[in-house]
Order: structure tokens, then C-alpha cells, then sequence
């Protein structure tokens, strides 16, 4: 009886866990693949599993087990004839892409994906109905399974198959789980045929308002840590795709563990007592914000992570309630978590101007820390924290310029001050309140003070993600996390210049030097705007296109207190608004040349670099016209990508890889960047005799299958230097 039941939510628990990154992977690249996306659609599967197990606790009391368990295997059979899940690509960019996206999730793999969720805890009620034992084992085997299922994404599913074989797969497991589905009705009815509607009635002290609301609470924060931590290493740290894989296997392991059978209590105390070190640590981990030696940044934030996770995990975990109630208990759970996905998807890019949920969840965790008889709230929790908050707003003015001349050095982040005082609140940490609010102290401070990048004029936020406008030694820069998007002059004539990966030596103004006189330069497009930079290109007589999706970017490059290239320039410059891809398939107008320049932050836009793509480019390009992709990046090797589609296609293809050696040390210093540059052309004699005889060709891999709508192995480009 217990290998049936756990095959079932092992099958269910894969399923599950394989059709999110199967639909993201086939609606993120339309909307930029932003952090916010993935959130967003994090958020609709939390938000369809607490669908799910809200149909699991209220189905049984409504309609018996016998009679729901019927209705819920039906219903799997009919939802097997409606898939596979098929998304449209959309036919222009929506004006509210999180509402879109909500929509299409909805529409595409809502039913499926509520059926799949309830079968979890249905199957977990069943067997407690059953065999009367424990069914809490189960859980741990549904987080196993969907664990697995992550890891068996990208390092198998992915590589191996097209997306549409994928979910004409998925189609078929579906099925296996209906079989294994009516196997658990037929045992559950036969083995206690009487008694089957009499399990669905409470047999132990219902939960209190107040236990429900801990539950809940204690879900929110991994939930929400979950998604902050992913944010925060693939923008701020290591821009590396199949990043969010960790914490979120991180986060459903914690799951496995504290749910299975055994599970050790001395263990459960061990994370206890490391939990407030832990949030400690991430707290300096998220001010300094630091970036290299990776496997210890990585260590520390996953480390961090999984200890907190471990904490609010088996505190739930050892407060499971009666098995009759546990469909309610898990419900809590699923709020908690869409409470929590809520916090990032949705309540943040409207509401706060910067990455807050870190900081914030890290001083909620420090408010649930376990409490003592008679540790309730007392005015010095108030008072101290103030003081710390106070302190800092004087200290960090005077230590920080003083230590910057000491070292000689000014690159020392602010948030060094901080360490001390983040080890005084540490010795807090058996009084949470006073532990949690000195925490926020901290985190308020430093809010007041500058960043190494220098003074922040403008922080704001989008669906897209939180940028930064800052100045420093007579330079703006624009910033996504540690992406640089752009820089300018503020004064000279330098202001005039393009700067960093556009610099007129680099091989962009190589390119832009070779078509000097020549039509082609006459009508530009370019894919990306930042700060507009490549608009001082545009001389008397020439028109640029750029095309970006994100309104957020387009006002910061508009507006003359921070930009002005875009007034700036010579030429006629304009500026599409939406996806590049579908504003090039919808145009009409012939193109000299085309730049590729969306490449920033953790996720690579997929769909910009697929056969359907190149084909759309071939389309808008006139005759000899020239393609410009960037492709500068740490983390990919995206040459043989480009090469591929050339070679394929019989196009003449260099590049130009330059690095921090090839500029002089004033260059660098007046806003020179490195970048890498990929020139496509029809023909040979297309690209500019000046790059044809610097430029080498580029390199295409025999081993690496084009990329395409419906394929896209993204592995064999990784090049992650440790």
C-alpha cells in the first residue's frame, strides 16, 4: 500500500515541478526574461497550488472522499484530452505584461496545474484514511520528486528534447498519474469502504486562528527568501542562467528533510541556534554586495538560505497538525507561499523603488526567532534599535572617507561600517523583537548613505527590474544590479562621446568607422536602449530606431538630468516601444544595419538569438546589410551560437573580442568598457574592409544544435570561471 501511494505523489510531485520551467521557458523570452517574470510566474504556480489544495481540503467536506475521490480522477481523465498545453506566441508586446502573463498562465495550464496540486494532499488524506499512519512521510516523498524534477530539467529534459516534445511528454505522464490515481481511489474505498466518509471529519483538536496565522507566516518568509535570493544572485552577484535552479531545489529540499520520517529533533535545535548567525550573515552578504570570490558569495547567500529555510521549515514541520487536519495545515502553507511570491512579483515592482524584500524578509525571520516566557515586547526593543539606527547616521558620514584615505582606496563599500553593528545586534538575538528591529536599523541606514558605483540620483523600479542612475567622478552611469547599462560624461566634450562597450576605438566605432559615406549607415535599428549611448552615432541625415520593452528605461534616457544622448544626437532618433522581435516581424522598413545589445542581467533573451529570429533580421536588413550582435558576457560563450545561424545560412561572420588590455589606462579611466562584438553579413565583401581585415572569423561547434523557438540548449555555452 505505501509504494502505491508514494508512486503516485512522486508522479504528481514531477509533473508539477516540470511544467513551470517548461511553460517559462516558452513565455519569458517575450517579455525580456526579467527576475520580475520569473516571479511573476512563480507567483501563478503558488497561486495554483493553494488553488489545489484548496479544492483538496474543501472537496471531501463538501461532497465525501468517496464521491470527490470519483470527480477527481474524472477530472484528470478529461484534462488529458485537453493537453498539450499550447502558448502563442503573443501578436504585439502587452502594455501590462504581468497582467498578460497571469492571463496566458491561466488559460494555458491552470486546470492542469490545480488538478496536479490537489492530488498531493488528496493522496496523503486517502492513505492516512487507509492505513491510519502518519501520511507526513508523504510530503517529504512530494518534495523529493519535485526536486528531482528540477535537476532532471535542465541537465535532461532541456538538452535532449524540443519544447514541444516536451509537452506532448508531460501529455503522457498525465495519463500515468490518472492510472496511479484511480490505483489509490480503488485502495482507499476498498480497504475501509465504510468508514471512507467518516475521514473526512475532524478526529483531533481543530487548529486555532492563531496556529493557522504562524503556519502562514512561517511559510511567507522562505517563500519570499526563495525569490530574493534568486533576484539578488543573477542581478547583483553572478549573472549566470539555471542560477534560480539553486535556491529553489534548496527550498523544496528543506521540505524533504524536515518532513520525512525521523526526522532528528537535535538536528531541528542545531538550526535554531544557527538561524540568527545566518541572517546575520546574509544581512552583510546584502549590504556589501559582494561579487567575487563567487563560490564563497554563492556559499554564503545558499548557505544562508537553506539554514533559514531549515529553521521555518521544522518549526512547521513540528507543528503539523492531527493528520485529519492536514489539508487545512497545508493550505496555510500554500498561502504563505503566494503571500510570499505576492511580496516579490507583485507588491515590489509597484510599490518599492529598490530590492527591498531581502532585507525585509531577513528581519521578519529575526522577528519569528523562538521566544522565552516573559520575552515579550519591552520599550528598551524599541529604544536600541532607534539608537543603533542613530548612531550609524552619524558614524558611516565620518568612517567611511576616513578609512577610504587610510587604505587609499575608493572603492571601499559603506556598508563595512556596518559589520560592528550588525555584531552587536547578533548578541540580540534572544529577544526577537529586539533582534528583528535592530536588524531594520541597520538596513535603514544604509539607505541614507552612497554606494561604491557613487551618489544614486534616481532608483526606481519596473516590471523589468530596479535600476540605478548614479554619479561619480564626473560620470552617470545607469545600472541593473551589477549590469552596467550605460555611461556619460557629464561635462566636455566628452559628454558627446559614446562611452563603454560603444567607445569609438571599440568595435562598435570600428564598424561605425567603416560604413562612414556609406548608405547603409543612412537607416539603424538597434535592439536595447540603456542610456541611448549609440545615438551619438547618428550624423545629419540618419535615422536610429531603438527598440526596448521597458518604459522605465526609455524615461531615464529621456530625461536631461541624467542622459542626454538622445537629444544629443545629430540624426533622427526615435524609439520603439515593446519586444524587439515583434516590432522588427511587424515593420516595414529596409535596414543598413541592425545591433543586437539586449543582453544584461541573468537571463538571456532566448528568442533574440533562434533561427525564427535570424530569419525576421534577414527580412528588415536591405541589400548588404549588416547584423551587430553584442555578446559580451561572463557567464555564456554565445559565438558559436551566432557562427551557427551563419554558417548554417552560408553568411560571412567576425568578431571582435576586446579586453581590458587593449585600452590605455586614460581611456579606461574616461569610460572605456571590454566588450565583445559579433559582424553577420550576407556576403564577405558586405562587411567594411577595415573589420574584414582585423576582425578573425567567428567560430561555429559542430556539436551545437542551432538554437530555435522550439530548441535552445543553453549548457554547452556556460563558460563560468571559478
Amino acid at each position: 500500500m505505501q509504494w502505491l501511494f508514494s508512486a503516485a505523489i512522486l508522479v504528481s510531485s514531477v509533473l508539477l515541478m516540470l511544467v513551470q520551467p517548461m511553460v517559462g521557458r516558452r513565455v519569458l523570452p517575450f517579455l525580456g526574461g526579467a527576475p520580475s517574470v520569473w516571479a511573476t510566474c512563480m507567483l501563478f504556480f503558488q497561486a495554483g497550488l493553494l488553488a489545489g489544495y484548496g479544492l483538496a481540503h474543501l472537496g471531501p467536506r463538501w461532497l465525501g472522499v468517496r464521491l470527490h475521490a470519483v470527480l477527481h480522477v474524472a477530472a484528470l481523465a478529461a484534462a488529458f484530452f485537453l493537453l498539450p498545453i499550447r502558448l502563442e506566441e503573443p501578436a504585439a508586446s502587452p502594455s501590462q505584461p504581468a497582467l498578460w502573463l497571469v492571463g496566458v498562465l491561466l488559460l494555458s495550464a491552470g486546470l492542469p496545474f490545480a488538478l496536479l496540486s490537489a492530488s498531493g494532499p488528496l493522496f496523503q488524506k486517502w492513505y492516512a484514511g487507509t492505513a491510519q499512519r502518519d501520511p507526513y512521510f508523504l510530503y517529504a516523498a512530494s518534495n523529493l520528486g519535485s526536486f528531482a524534477g528540477l535537476l532532471a530539467y535542465p541537465l535532461l529534459v532541456e538538452p535532449l528534447f524540443s519544447l514541444s516534445q516536451q509537452f506532448n511528454a508531460w501529455r503522457w505522464g498525465f495519463l500515468i498519474l490518472g492510472i496511479c490515481s484511480a490505483a489509490c481511489m480503488a485502495a482507499m474505498l476498498q480497504s475501509r469502504p465504510a468508514q471512507a466518509d467518516a475521514a473526512a471529519k475532524p478526529a483531533g483538536p481543530a487548529p486555532t486562528w492563531q496556529q493557522m496565522a504562524m503556519w502562514v507566516a512561517l511559510a511567507i518568509v522562505p517563500s519570499s527568501l526563495m525569490l530574493s535570493v534568486t533576484t539578488f544572485l543573477t542581478t547583483d552577484v553572478a549573472p549566470i542562467p539555471l542560477l534560480w535552479v539553486m535556491p529553489l531545489g534548496l527550498y523544496l529540499l528543506t521540505f524533504a528533510l524536515v518532513f520525512r520520517s525521523g526526522h532528528s529533533a537535535g538536528f531541528h535545535e542545531l538550526m535554531i541556534r544557527w538561524a540568527p548567525l545566518a541572517a546575520v550573515a546574509l544581512a552583510i552578504g546584502v549590504l556589501i554586495q559582494a561579487s567575487e570570490p563567487l563560490p564563497l558569495v554563492l556559499m554564503l547567500h545558499l548557505g544562508g538560505f537553506f539554514v533559514l529555510a531549515m529553521y521555518c521549515h521544522g518549526v512547521l514541520a513540528a507543528r503539523r497538525p492531527d493528520p485529519s487536519h492536514l489539508t487545512a495545515f497545508y493550505f496555510c502553507l500554500a498561502l504563505g507561499g503566494v503571500l510570499g511570491g505576492s511580496l516579490n512579483g507583485l507588491v515590489g515592482p509597484i510599490f518599492f523603488r529598490g530590492p527591498y524584500e531581502y532585507p525585509l524578509m531577513l528581519v521578519a525571520l529575526g522577528l519569528l526567532l523562538p521566544r522565552e516566557k516573559g520575552d515579550g515586547f519591552i520599550w528598551a526593543d524599541a529604544v536600541i534599535p532607534a539608537a543603533v539606527f542613530l548612531l550609524l547616521l552619524v558614524a558611516i558620514p565620518i568612517v567611511y572617507p576616513l578609512a577610504s584615505s587610510v587604505l587609499e582606496r575608493n572603492d571601499i563599500h559603506p556598508a563595512t561600517v556596518c559589520g560592528p553593528a550588525l555584531v552587536a545586534v547578533f548578541l540580540f538575538a534572544d529577544r526577537p523583537w529586539r533582534f528583528g528591529l535592530g536588524m531594520a536599523a541597520v538596513f535603514l541606514a544604509m539607505l541614507f548613505h552612497p554606494e561604491p558605483q557613487g551618489a544614486v540620483l534616481e532608483r526606481t523600479r519596473s516590471f523589468f527590474g530596479s535600476l540605478r542612475v548614479t554619479e561619480k567622478e564626473g560620470f552617470r552611469q545607469l545600472l541593473h544590479g551589477s549590469t552596467l547599462h550605460g555611461m556619460q560624461a557629464t561635462s566636455g566634450d566628452l559628454r558627446y562621446e559614446p562611452l563603454t562597450y560603444y567607445h569609438r576605438k571599440g568595435p562598435v566605432g570600428q564598424v561605425m568607422k567603416g560604413l562612414e559615406g556609406d548608405v547603409r549607415r543612412e537607416r539603424v535599428g538597434v535592439v536595447g536602449l540603456g542610456t541611448g549611448s549609440l545615438a551619438a552615432y547618428a550624423e545629419k541625415g540618419q535615422h536610429f530606431t531603438f527598440f526596448e520593452i521597458d518604459s522605465t528605461v526609455v524615461s531615464l534616457s529621456r530625461d536631461r538630468k541624467y542622459f542626454t544622448y538622445l537629444e544629443d544626437a545629430k540624426g533622427k532618433v526615435d524609439v520603439e516601444l515593446g519586444d524587439a522581435r515583434l516590432s522588427l516581424a511587424h515593420s516595414k522598413d529596409t535596414l543598413g544595419a541592425l545591433l543586437i545589445d539586449a543582453f544584461g542581467s541573468d537571463a538571456i533573451p532566448i528568442h533574440l538569438l533562434t533561427s525564427e529570429a535570424m530569419d525576421i533580421y534577414d527580412r528588415r536588413l536591405g541589400p548588404g546589410g549588416l547584423l551587430l550582435v553584442h555578446v559580451s558576457n561572463r557567464f555564456l560563450d554565445l559565438e558559436p551560437v551566432v557562427a551557427k545561424h551563419a554558417a548554417e545560412r552560408g553568411w560571412a561572420c567576425r568578431m571582435k573580442a576586446e579586453n581590458r588590455n587593449d585600452m590605455a589606462d586614460e581611456e579606461y579611466e574616461n569610460g572605456r568598457r571590454a566588450s565583445v562584438w559579433i559582424v553577420v553579413a550576407r556576403k564577405e565583401e558586405d562587411i567594411p574592409a577595415n573589420v574584414r581585415g582585423s576582425w578573425p572569423r567567428a567560430r561555429a561547434s559542430g556539436d551545437l544544435a542551432a538554437w530555435t523557438d522550439d530548441y535552445a540548449n543553453i549548457l554547452p555555452t556556460l563558460s563560468i570561471g571559478w
